[in-house]
């Protein structure tokens, strides 16, 4: 068996159709070359070939003198590939053309700002002795490459005393945080690390203290695109926070949960 039938029997049926379309094109029949690479999309493309068949579609654009096919078929080679680079024997109009329609690459860093109420839970000794906390979080930082975002935090939240020894509790948070970032469909989903400090103030009958921790949070989020790079977002964000305690260190475990608007563009 030949080396070119070896080769045709390993190719699918859309490939076939391409290269039948190629060849079309190289033996000037334009009409064949586009039926034929039309065909070829129909029974679908991917990679390689698929920016290889856009590409021929413009050129036959092209010898039609029909620009806006040729400006269509060029958008649809970009949407598969932005970075695409001609064949050095692109004829220059082509060339133009791509590079006309090529879209700008998004910035490498972009702003990012979120406006959350909170809810914070309590776990352990802290839970016997105060109720959830209520407040709100602010945070602004940076989305880098569009996948890692870098923020800084700040938080307040205000706690009632389930003892008669205490009169109330204000808790702020101060926190750096990197965060990876996916898209799925509309959804853009994130987790990621922080780290920072913590004021505890605390109202007692006998007398009032106030004391700072070290804080570590493993953030989670969900957001929804609506507009313009606004969205409305979902965050939990199990955290640690270590206080010393006579010497020693003493921890707490807090769920901060927050919901608000956010800018992600």
């Amino acid at each position: 068996m030949s080396p070119l039938l070896l080769a045709a029997l390993a190719l699918s049926p859309a490939e076939t159709a391409l290269e039948a379309g190629i060849a079309c094109y190289e033996g000037l029949d334009y009409v064949c070359a586009d039926e034929r690479i039309a065909e070829a999309l129909a029974k679908g493309l991917e990679g390689a070939a698929l920016e290889r068949a856009r590409y021929y579609q413009a050129q036959v654009a092209l010898a039609f003198r029909d620009e806006a096919r040729a400006r269509t078929a060029v958008r649809a080679l970009l949407a598969a590939n932005p970075r695409y680079q001609p064949e050095p024997g692109a004829p220059q109009r082509l060339r133009w053309l791509i590079e006309q329609e090529r879209p700008e690459p998004p910035p490498a860093w972009r702003p990012l700002a979120r406006a959350d109420v909170t809810s914070i839970r309590l776990f352990g000794q802290d839970a016997e002795r105060w109720s959830e906390g209520l407040g709100f979080e602010g945070a602004a930082g940076v989305l880098k490459d569009g996948w890692l975002a870098l923020e800084v935090t700040a938080g307040y939240s205000d706690h009632v005393p389930r003892t008669f020894s205490l009169e109330g509790m204000t808790l702020l948070t101060f926190t750096g945080q990197a965060a990876a970032r996916g898209a799925f469909g509309p959804v853009r989903l994130s987790a990621g690390l922080g780290a920072g400090a913590s004021r505890v103030a605390i109202d007692g009958v006998s007398g009032d203290d106030a004391y700072w921790g070290a804080l570590v949070q493993v953030p989670f989020s969900i957001v929804y695109p609506v507009w313009q790079g606004l969205g409305v977002g979902f965050r939990v964000a199990p955290s640690m926070l270590v206080v010393g305690d006579e010497g020693r260190a003493a921890v707490s475990w807090l769920v901060p949960l927050t919901a608000g608007l956010r800018y992600a563009p």
